[in-house]
C-alpha cells in the first residue's frame, strides 16, 4: 500500500499526496474506505490511518455477439459468438491478478488467454507479468505465445515493463492442389520468433472504470529474430518439372521483425452527467517476410465496432474513436459512438489498403447482480456498400464476487 500511495515510511510530509489518497483507494479493486483517512500527529512526525474493508473485486465477464450470416457460415442463421473471462483479484492477499479468458468469436476459431501479474514483489516497486495465449484459426493455423516480464511501478498511475516473448505459429492443413497449381507458398507459413520488448502505461483519469475526464495511454514495442520453417507437406510435393523446395528460396529463412502498438484516450467532461471520449488505437508490424498468420487481427466489439470480430488482417492500422457518454451512475451510462479506421496489408508482397467507418449506440447499467451492457453497431468498408442488415448486436455481463 505504501508503494501504491507513494507514501513510504520515513518520507517527508507532502500535502498533494494526501489530497489524492481517497481517489487512489477508490480505484483499488479489492478494498474500499469504511470511513475517510485521518492523521495522528506525533512529536516526530505523523501516522496516516486508513480505515479499509474488503470489497468484491474478482469478476466474471460474459459477452455474447449476434452477427448476421457471412461467408463463414453454412446457412442464413445468425452467427452467435461468445467470450468468457475470469479475473481473480487479490485472492492470495498480495494484490495479484490471475486471469483466464476464453473466446469463440470466429467460426471454429477458439482462443485461450492465461495471465498472472504480481506487483510490488518483496515489498519493492518491481513485479512479474506472465502470459500465455493460444489461438486456433479454424483448420488453417494455430498460434501459441508465451511472455515473461518484469514490471516497475514508477508511481500509482505509471507502470513500465520489459519482457521476453516466444511466438510460434504452425500450419494445420495445406491446400496442396492450390500450391501445385500456383507454384506459390500459402498465405500462412510455419514461423517462430523470439522477441524482447517494453511496455509503458500511464493514466490520470478521475475514475479508472468509467472516467469523466483525464487521459490513458499504453505503448508496447518489441523487436526480435524470426525463423521461417519449411513445411514438410510442401517440400515433399512432387512434380516432374518443378522442385517445390525452391519455393522457399525467395524468402529469408532467418530474419528480424518489429512490432509496435499504441492505445490512447482522452476524456472531456462536458457536464456533471456527460463526457466525450476520444481515442486512438494503432499498430505497426515490419519484417522482410510477412505472412497472414502474423498480422494484427482487428474488428469487432473491442476495436473497430460494426465489423465481424477479428476479421480484418493488417500489418499496419489506425483506428480513431469518438464516443459520447451520458452518465447514469458510477458504472452506468448511455453512449453513442463513431469509429473510423485505415489498414494496410503488405503480406506476401501485397499492398492492400482499406478504410472503414462504423457507428452505433448502446448502454451499460449496474444492478445488484452485476453490470449489463448492450450495443448496436453497423460499419462500412470503402469498397463495399452500406448494409444495415450487417449490423452487429453485443450483449455483455460483468459480475463481481
Amino acid at each position: 500500500m505504501q508503494h501504491y500511495l507513494s507514501i513510504m515510511n520515513g518520507t517527508t510530509y507532502k500535502k498533494e499526496k494526501l489530497e489524492v489518497v481517497s481517489k487512489k483507494l477508490a480505484e483499488l479493486p479489492f478494498v474500499q474506505e469504511r470511513e475517510p483517512w485521518n492523521l495522528t500527529m506525533l512529536g516526530t512526525g505523523s501516522i496516516l490511518n486508513l480505515n479499509l474493508v474488503p470489497k468484491k473485486s474478482s469478476q466474471v465477464n460474459v459477452l455474447i455477439g449476434l452477427l448476421p450470416s457471412n461467408a463463414q457460415t453454412t446457412d442464413n442463421k445468425l452467427l452467435v459468438t461468445g467470450e468468457a473471462n475470469i479475473n481473480l483479484k487479490n485472492s492470495l492477499g498480495g494484490g495479484e491478478s490471475i486471469g483466464l479468458n476464453w473466446q469463440q468469436i470466429q467460426v471454429k476459431s477458439p482462443r485461450l488467454d492465461l495471465s498472472f501479474q504480481q506487483p510490488y514483489l518483496f515489498n519493492s516497486p518491481f513485479g512479474v507479468d506472465l502470459r500465455f495465449d493460444l489461438f486456433k484459426k479454424d483448420s488453417s493455423f494455430i498460434n501459441i505465445s508465451g511472455r515473461a516480464g518484469v514490471q516497475y511501478s514508477v508511481s500509482s498511475n505509471q507502470l513500465g515493463s520489459v519482457f521476453i516473448e516466444n511466438l510460434r505459429t504452425n500450419l494445420l492443413t495445406v491446400d496442396t492442389n492450390r500450391v501445385k497449381n500456383s507454384k506459390r507458398l500459402p498465405e500462412e507459413a510455419d514461423v517462430s520468433s523470439v522477441n524482447l520488448g517494453i511496455t509503458y502505461q500511464y493514466f490520470n483519469t478521475d475514475y479508472r472504470y468509467n472516467p469523466r475526464r483525464g487521459n490513458e495511454i499504453e505503448i508496447t514495442a518489441s523487436a526480435g529474430t524470426k525463423n521461417l520453417r519449411k513445411n514438410n507437406v510442401i517440400v515433399k510435393l512432387t512434380d516432374k518439372d518443378f522442385d517445390f523446395n525452391t519455393l522457399y528460396d525467395t524468402f529469408r529463412l532467418k530474419s528480424y521483425q518489429f512490432r509496435v502498438s499504441v492505445k490512447a484516450a482522452h476524456y472531456f467532461q462536458l457536464t456533471k452527467t456527460s463526457t466525450i471520449k476520444t481515442g486512438f488505437n494503432g499498430g505497426w508490424f515490419q519484417s522482410p517476410n510477412i505472412f497472414r498468420n502474423e498480422l494484427f487481427q482487428i474488428g469487432g466489439y473491442k476495436l473497430l465496432r460494426g465489423f465481424d470480430e477479428e476479421s480484418i488482417f493488417a500489418s499496419q492500422f489506425g483506428v480513431a474513436t469518438v464516443e459520447y457518454r451520458y452518465l447514469l451512475g458510477q458504472n452506468s451510462f448511455l453512449f453513442a459512438f463513431a469509429d473510423g479506421g485505415a489498414t494496410r496489408n503488405n503480406s506476401q508482397s501485397r499492398d492492400i489498403r482499406n478504410t472503414f467507418i462504423g457507428g452505433g449506440l448502446g448502454m451499460a447499467f449496474e444492478t445488484k447482480a452485476g453490470i449489463f451492457n448492450i450495443s448496436y453497431a453497423v460499419g462500412k468498408r470503402d469498397d463495399a456498400k452500406f448494409n444495415m442488415r450487417q449490423a452487429k448486436i453485443h450483449l455483455g455481463y460483468v459480475n463481481y464476487f
